[in-house]
């Protein structure tokens, strides 16, 4: 089963967090929707509310102490692996009795207050309510703040520590050494409490919000529910599918034959004979796969050309007030950058896979020139991560500040898009000693099918983790954007008489929407790759046609929606039309 101390403080964890549901739903959710509004306004303050308030708080405190507590117990395991079980066990019992009474540090101000229902603001509905309690000592928001913080910085600095550590460990130990089934399981509790961080990161969001931008304050508050519940769902559903403990059966019958193909896939092809003499076949599936791009990605570059001509056109010759050049402007450059992502991934798996370039590879030494491929694919890949989050911003600028929105979309423009040109090397710099070289495709591919690798980078770091940290942060970021930007705008969307402000309104909310594809694609290749190898090399077949659904879909609708690009109707409303505009 494993560390017993360990698995403890998780299944611990997991109840608090299912507590801390259950009572943040009568906290937070259930009078929101209003079922509660009549008999909350028929009763004066009472201790009984005050007493759900508490509750709720004090739940929230203890969940932020098993993060820390799992790391500390995972440091004492590698510094002290003869006593560690006698040390974790003191641990426990000191951190168990802290966790419980711990909260009451910062609740026991709250107990003379009286608790009452107040209303909710916008976006939520006339009749909802949410509990407070009476004004108490150093407010309502210090101790939630303070707490966040603190703990999360403790936890981030000994996560950091441990990873450090493991490193140190991992490349201590020769391979053939390295049980991995051990292996699987230290990789299932890193995951495992990297994803324990979200709850410092959904409660802080409420706190900054309504600290910094009231108006972000109710907004804040009905987002933060759902990133508890994600971090309650997330923390066990990624323990149970990546810890070996839940699946022996598997584990044991799969063993032998990943290691097999593990150990193919780390052999790389160069000098081998039977792949210098490879003859190239026209007639096989990888050929064709490679070939079907070209029915789409021919008329899309057309597309991205008069989407250019458009956008050129309007900067230049006829500038008017319908048109918000810095958000033309993104779109543009995600296109660009979209389309340079699917050319190096081209090179990098498609056109490898189909053997073509298998009989020169093998004959070459691992050399710069196909890490330089490798490192492309990654690089633009970084890049389209960070444009739907830009252009939702964007959009968002002229709704808050309608007065000056064009001085601060040039100047954010003007610092985003080189920081989304530098941003990518924060993450690939490891490669630069690398070398590039090739790869047998294991799964469906025939013998011959290969794709581009490296080796040989710095601290031996895997890209995988960070792409999926980067995948998941721009994603939340994106989704909360576009959430506040949804509200907005139906809020002024009875205010605009204009039909084709309207309508372009619509085309760049469906653009952003579809631009997330590009996550989900990314976000469902890297985990299989990372939680079970063997099983990417068959989904590194439909990855590429799921990129280009983002390459694709993004030019298509954004030309076919636009009234930018259909002319007798633009003409006609531009005239009569002088409004606020988030739109081009």
């Amino acid at each position: 089963m494993g560390n017993v101390q360990i698995f403890s403080v998780i299944l611990m964890s997991q109840f608090m967090c299912l507590l801390f549901f259950i009572v943040d739903f009568f906290n937070t959710r259930l009078p929101s929707t209003g079922i509660f509004t009549r008999w909350c306004a028929s009763v004066d303050p009472n201790m009984f509310l005050t007493f759900i308030y508490i509750l709720s708080f004090h739940i929230n405190l203890s969940t932020m102490i098993f993060p820390l507590l799992l790391s500390s117990m995972r440091l004492i395991l590698i510094f002290y692996p003869q006593n560690h079980k006698r040390f974790n066990g003191k641990l426990l019992r000191l951190f168990l009795p802290l966790i419980f009474f711990y909260p009451f540090i910062f609740t026991v101000f709250m107990f003379p207050a009286l608790g009452y229902c107040s209303s909710a603001k916008y976006p939520f509905q006339f009749g909802a309510v949410i509990l407070r309690i009476e004004r108490i000592l150093f407010g309502n928001n210090f101790p939630l703040i303070f707490n966040t913080l603190f703990w999360m910085s403790i936890c981030l600095i000994n996560n950091s520590i441990l990873l450090v550590q493991l490193w140190k460990l991992r490349c201590s130990i020769s391979i053939q050494a390295r049980s991995r089934y051990s292996y699987r399981i230290e990789k299932s509790l890193t995951l495992t409490s990297v994803s324990m961080i979200l709850s410092f990161l959904s409660n802080g969001m409420t706190v900054f919000a309504s600290l910094f931008h009231p108006n972000f304050k109710f907004y804040a508050i009905m987002l933060r529910p759902l990133g508890n519940d994600l971090y309650t769902c997330v923390v066990p559903w990624l323990f149970y599918l990546t810890h070996p403990t839940f699946r022996k059966q598997i584990f044991f019958e799969i063993s032998e034959s990943e290691n097999k193909l593990n150990e193919m896939n780390n052999v790389s092809i160069q000098g081998n004979p039977l792949y210098i003499n490879y003859q190239f076949d026209f007639f096989t599936f990888p050929v064709l796969f490679a070939s079907i791009p070209f029915l789409y990605l021919i008329p899309t570059v057309f597309v991205m050309l008069q989407i250019l001509r458009v956008y050129t056109r309007q900067l230049i010759k006829k500038r008017d007030d319908l048109m918000n050049p810095h958000v033309f402007f993104i779109i543009v450059l995600s296109q660009f950058m979209g389309f340079c992502y699917m050319i190096s991934d081209y090179f990098t798996i498609r056109l490898p896979s189909t053997g073509l370039l298998t009989s020169w590879c093998a004959s070459q030494e691992p050399n710069h020139f196909l890490k330089i491929i490798f490192f492309f694919s990654i690089y633009f890949n970084y890049t389209s991560m960070l444009f739907p989050f830009l252009l939702s911003t964007l959009r968002l600028i002229p709704i808050y500040y309608p007065n000056k929105h064009n001085e601060l979309c040039a100047k954010i423009v003007k610092y985003s898009t080189p920081i989304i040109f530098f941003y990518p090397f924060l993450f690939t710099f490891t490669l630069i000693p690398a070398l590039g070289f090739c790869r047998q495709l294991l799964g469906p591919y025939q013998f011959g099918a290969i794709y581009i690798f490296f080796s040989g980078n710095w601290f031996n770091l895997k890209l995988a983790n960070l792409l999926v940290l980067n995948v998941v942060f721009w994603l939340m970021l994106c989704l909360i954007t576009n959430i506040l930007l949804y509200k907005k705008l139906k809020l002024i969307r009875n205010k605009r008489k204009s039909v084709t402000l309207q309508r372009a309104e619509f085309s760049l909310t469906v653009t952003t929407i579809s631009m997330l594809s590009s996550y989900v694609t990314n976000l469902v290749f890297v985990i299989i790759f990372i939680i079970y190898p063997p099983l990417s090399t068959y989904f590194v077949a439909l990855r590429p046609f799921g990129n280009d659904c983002d390459i694709v879909l993004v030019p298509w609708i954004f030309y076919l929606t636009h009234p930018a690009f259909k002319r007798k109707l633009l003409s006609k409303d531009v005239s009569r039309v002088k409004t606020l505009h988030t739109t081009v």
